[in-house]
């Protein structure tokens, strides 16, 4: 019988890879009209901040590029809660044609004509 010896550096170095690996974002399934925290930027599957029906809410509080399908909410976002300064930029990537781009700042309990369920990507300064 073999014995594997695996030293605690090698097995904190791979787990520490696997969370880099991560995307970094907080998703939950969320009770009815979950509160955003304050500075974050919250998007939610249902409009009206989910008020009338459980569903996702996904919180972001860092700058940076955040690809919805990572955390399989690709267009499936119905309103935004915006509790940062500095809004943030969404963006619909569409196949044969070019991306469209929205700048937007505050809360959406319904978001724009056009944008329901077709947000793919969020940008947060």
């Amino acid at each position: 019988m073999r014995i594997l010896r695996v030293s605690a550096a090698a097995v904190l170095s791979a787990l520490a890879a696997v969370a880099m690996a991560m995307p970094a974002a907080n998703a939950t399934v969320t009770e009815r009209n979950q509160p955003c925290p304050t500075g974050y930027v919250c998007l939610y599957e249902h409009s009206d901040f989910n008020r009338h029906a459980d569903g996702r809410m996904l919180k972001w509080n860092e700058s940076g590029r955040k690809e919805l399908g990572d955390w399989n909410f690709r267009e499936k976002t119905s309103s935004i809660r915006d509790k940062r300064t500095g809004g943030f930029k969404v963006t619909d990537v569409r196949t044969g044609l070019p991306d469209r781009h929205l700048d937007l700042n505050g809360d959406y309990s319904q978001l724009p004509s056009g944008w329901n369920d077709d947000i793919d990507r969020l940008e947060l300064p």
